[in-house]
């Protein structure tokens, strides 16, 4: 009887010692399988930083007139505007930054940038910021200072012509 209930344990025991081994083999296998993974993730991170770069330099090569495929056209188009509407917050925010700021008279004097003339002198305030020519940018058709030679929107060189 005793060799009986000795059989029993072992059994037990084997059955438990088999379904140990068997978890602790795919806790080896989910371990591999999630290494495996981030190797994939990453590498895949790898490869859309590549996409992202190649892209940067045909969309490049595109304003420079190095490419020309109409394909490219809509796409273009909607970055164009995307740089539009950059262009137009960046603009906002210095009118705001120029809004908060002051101008200082030779007199001493220190008023607002809004201010035309010293309240306390009289004299005209001269904004170097200030310029009232301008052209239109060709390709992007933003306001661009005369003496530019790259458009501050879009970045492309700015061509005058002479007619």
């Amino acid at each position: 009887m005793e060799g009986n209930t000795n059989n029993k344990v072992d059994d037990k025991f084997s059955k438990v010692k088999k379904k140990f081994g068997s978890g602790k083999f795919k806790v080896e296998l989910y371990k591999e399988k999630s290494k495996l993974n981030r190797e994939i993730d990453d590498i895949q991170e790898e490869k859309a930083k590549i996409f992202l770069e190649m892209g940067i330099l045909t969309y490049q090569k595109i304003r420079e007139d190095s490419i020309n495929d109409n394909s490219f056209d809509k796409l273009c188009d909607e970055l164009l505007e995307l740089d539009k509407l950059i262009y137009e917050k960046n603009m906002e925010i210095n009118e705001m930054e120029m809004a908060e700021s002051n101008v200082t008279c030779e007199c001493g004097y220190v008023g607002n940038v809004n201010d035309k003339y010293c309240a306390e002198c009289g004299k005209k305030f001269e904004l170097e910021n200030e310029c009232d020519d301008f052209i239109i940018c060709g390709y992007c058709e933003s306001e661009i200072d005369t003496e530019a030679e790259f458009c501050p929107c879009c970045g492309r060189k700015i061509i005058i012509d002479l007619e």
